[in-house]
């Protein structure tokens, strides 16, 4: 593989990112990882879905109308720009939006009370297709794309249309596929008897492609299609390679060792420092922790918790058994023992957030619960948490 020039055109495809949607750290990092590549000096796209977000902000600029084949028809999607400059550098940052309302304008990003969008591989297909014509649409006006960053399994089949069915296209052969695992739990796996939705060669159902025990698998197609695949840390990376933590793909992994870099989140310390945080109704810092107790103060009001002086602990994210909300769960009791509060946020499976309603009503005192996602009630719990 040759040594790419020190300035590249990358392009980040993904599912979510701040301010636009989210629903955990993925869209954080997307939030935050854009910005710092166009730091030092790269040009950088970032395409996502056209949620509900986008169409509340002002109108973006179309740059191409696309047909998309999917299951049963074509569809008439259209790209939608907006750029957003990033102080000190050359290259504003670019964020396209992949418009197709029928299965993009909705309350939630991957399912609905009742679970999981049945069309989700469609949606994720089209998305999928649609990246690629965006490097061909960029390529046309001049900005080839030197590197595709793709992120979690909604965007992995990304890399394996690169590899199967698009190499007659000059600007899609000279890119280059890293697909990064934020979460090895999540993989886009749908029935076997959908395969055909996505358009790939039927020789790529099998054991060697994307078939994972008769089923469709998305990530791990992108596994072993992708250039390049990274963890969100070091740990991650060695932990995949276990039975423990590969969540069945230790074997697919194992496969690539040689070509899976850990490289670690970080934060972004702009939007997350409390000495300047809008959402803060006091602010601190580590020199100066005197209104830290004010954020304590403000946090019990909104959760609705009376103002004791034992620490406040919390918990966010997707309320879902492969994050262990179950074995919290089964804490929780014994946990209420001691003198301490509690304050709950995230959403996810329906039966995890009955039991914490119920946990809630049983320790009204004790337990502060939000279900949904609340960017802003996130940075002041952050704030709020004291062990005093």
């Amino acid at each position: 593989m040759p040594l790419l020039p020190d300035t590249l055109h990358i392009m980040m495809a993904a599912s979510e990112a701040m301010p636009y949607a989210k629903t955990g750290g993925l869209a954080d990092v997307l939030g935050a990882l854009p910005h710092e590549l166009a730091k030092l000096g790269h040009q950088v796209t970032l395409v996502l879905p056209c949620y509900p977000a986008f169409l509340a902000r002002p109108p973006l600029k179309q740059i191409a109308k696309l047909r998309i084949p999917i299951a049963g028809g074509v569809a008439d999607v259209t790209l939608e720009q907006e750029t957003v400059s990033v102080p000190g550098t050359v290259h504003p940052l670019r964020i396209v939006a992949v418009r197709y309302d029928p299965f993009f304008d909705r309350p939630g990003l991957y399912q609905s009370v009742d679970g999981d969008y049945p069309d989700n591989l469609d949606r994720f297909v089209l998305f999928s297709r649609a990246v690629l014509e965006t490097v061909k649409v960029l390529s046309i006006n001049g900005e080839p794309v030197d590197v595709l960053h793709l992120h979690d399994w909604q965007a992995a089949l990304c890399a394996v249309y690169l590899k199967a069915i698009t190499q007659e296209s000059p600007a899609l052969r000279q890119v280059k596929t890293i697909l990064t695992l934020h979460n090895v739990g999540y993989q886009g796996v749908f029935s076997g008897d959908q395969f055909s939705k996505i358009g790939l060669p039927p020789a790529l159902f099998s054991p060697a492609g994307l078939e994972f025990y008769g089923s469709v698998n998305l990530l791990k197609g992108g596994i072993i299609f992708a250039d390049a695949v990274s963890t969100v840390s070091r740990t991650y990376a060695k932990e995949i390679l276990t039975a423990e933590y590969g969540s069945g793909l230790e074997g697919v992994l194992a496969s690539r060792v040689d070509g899976i870099h850990g490289i670690t989140n970080g934060i972004d310390v702009t939007l997350w420092n409390p000495a300047t945080d809008s959402y803060l109704e006091a602010h601190y810092s580590s020199e100066n922790l005197t209104n830290k107790r004010a954020c304590k103060r403000a946090l019990q009001r909104e959760l609705g918790l009376p103002n004791a002086k034992g620490p406040l602990l919390a918990v966010l994210g997707r309320l879902t058994y492969q994050k262990g909300f179950d074995l919290f769960l089964s804490l929780l009791p014994e946990l209420m023992e001691l003198d301490v509060q509690v304050a709950i946020l995230g959403t996810g499976d329906s039966v995890l957030e009955e039991n914490f309603r119920s946990m809630k009503a049983a320790y009204p005192d004790r337990i502060g619960l939000s279900l949904g996602y609340d960017e802003g009630l996130a940075h002041r719990i952050e704030a709020g948490l004291t062990c005093w």
